[in-house]
Formats: C-alpha cells, sequence, structure tokens
C-alpha cells in the first residue's frame, strides 16, 4: 500500500496521484531558504627566497647522502650558517679606554718599539660594561672612570675640528647632535680657540660646559 509523499497518510487503492485528497487540496509548503555557507579562505605564509631553497634542500637529503662528496657538502653547509650567523648575531666591539698610563722601570709609557724605535703605547680594550681594564703588555689593572678622566684631562684643551669634538665627546659618551654643535658655531656660543690649515679650531672642554648648560 502507497502512502501520500505529504503527510505520509495510506493511499487507498484506486488513488492514482502520490498526494491524498486533503493534500491535493491545501496549498503547498514553501520551501525554507538554506543560506549557503561562506567560502571559507585559508591564509597561508609561503614560503620565499631561501625559505624555498631550504625545503628543497631537506627534499634531496636522500639524493645528497648517496653522493661521494656528501662530507664535504655538509661542511660547506655548515660554514654557510656559521658565517650566517656571525653577520645576524655581531659581537659587540671592545671599549677603547686610551693608551696604559703605567710607567715602566726604565722611565717611559707602557708599550712596545717599532721598526724606527718609535714607542707605541699600548691600547687599553675593554668590554662595554667593564668598570676595569687589564694591560695586555705589563698587566696592570686600571679603573676605567680614572683613565678616562686622565684622558680627558689631556684632550680637553686640544684644537679639534667641529667633526673631531662631535667624535670625541661620543667617545666619552657625551654625545651632541651635530645641528647643536652647528648652531653654537652660528651663534657664537663655543669660542674659537685657535686655527689649523686656516679652520677654526675648538677646545673639547668648552663643547661639555655647553652641553651640561644645555641639559641642566
Amino acid at each position: 500500500m502507497s502512502t501520500c509523499q505529504r503527510c505520509n497518510v495510506s493511499l487507498p487503492t484506486a488513488a492514482t496521484g502520490p498526494l491524498c485528497d486533503e493534500c491535493i487540496d491545501a496549498p503547498e509548503r514553501p520551501m525554507l531558504a538554506t543560506a549557503e555557507p561562506a567560502p571559507v579562505h585559508v591564509v597561508r605564509d609561503e614560503p620565499t627566497g631561501a625559505a624555498l631553497l631550504a625545503i628543497d634542500l631537506i627534499r634531496q637529503l636522500g639524493t645528497i647522502a648517496k653522493r661521494p662528496d656528501a662530507g664535504l657538502f655538509m661542511r660547506d653547509l655548515h660554514n654557510a650558517r656559521d658565517t650566517i650567523e656571525r653577520l645576524i648575531n655581531r659581537p659587540i666591539p671592545p671599549r677603547y679606554c686610551g693608551p696604559c698610563p703605567t710607567i715602566t722601570d726604565d722611565g717611559n709609557h707602557c708599550g712596545t718599539r717599532d721598526t724606527r724605535g718609535r714607542l707605541q703605547r699600548t691600547a687599553l680594550l675593554a668590554p662595554r660594561e667593564a668598570t676595569e681594564v687589564t694591560c695586555r703588555e705589563c698587566k696592570t689593572v686600571h679603573d676605567i672612570a680614572e683613565i678616562e678622566k686622565q684622558l680627558w684631562d689631556e684632550v680637553g684643551e686640544w684644537l679639534l675640528s667641529p667633526s673631531e669634538i662631535l667624535l670625541v665627546m661620543d667617545y666619552f659618551g657625551e654625545p651632541i647632535p651635530e645641528s647643536t654643535f652647528r648652531r653654537w658655531r652660528q651663534q657664537r656660543k663655543i669660542p674659537v680657540r685657535g686655527y689649523r690649515n686656516g679652520k677654526p679650531r675648538y677646545w673639547p672642554d668648552d663643547a661639555r660646559k655647553l652641553r651640561n648648560q644645555r641639559k641642566a
């Protein structure tokens, strides 16, 4: 026995259609609209450049391992990796603390003689955060702050060009912007202490005083 396709009521044997009498006269049910699901877009970071080369290299490891020169290839690969790491993670250069002030038994400053017999004073180099430095020649341990004070006492009244003044101030951790020093010169705030090659020269002492006044 067949049933109505709409209400599942059993149809009489004489029925000629798929619906019962009630369903034939009833209005057709509206179909519920179903929204189409929004397409999902998956965003992936596609490898490029060196990453693609690395992926391709991994895929070829089996082939590379069978080659008689695989060991040489791996050595070159490790050397290339080490070079890249050194370029990216550059070591911090040591801090120059000036020449060693130690006077040796012969009455000269610590240092070595060049081929012409001239004394080359030993440079003191230390890590950036160090407070003491050991001379590699005479092994004397020096207080860096004291050395810098002695060094400033030497250079404070040197006749220097504007670019040299900026270098000296930067070395002592008291940088001055180039535009600031140019303005001091234009406004005659920093006195000319002498001339070299016909060009005005200045004292680091004057630059430090002006810098301290500016910071106050």
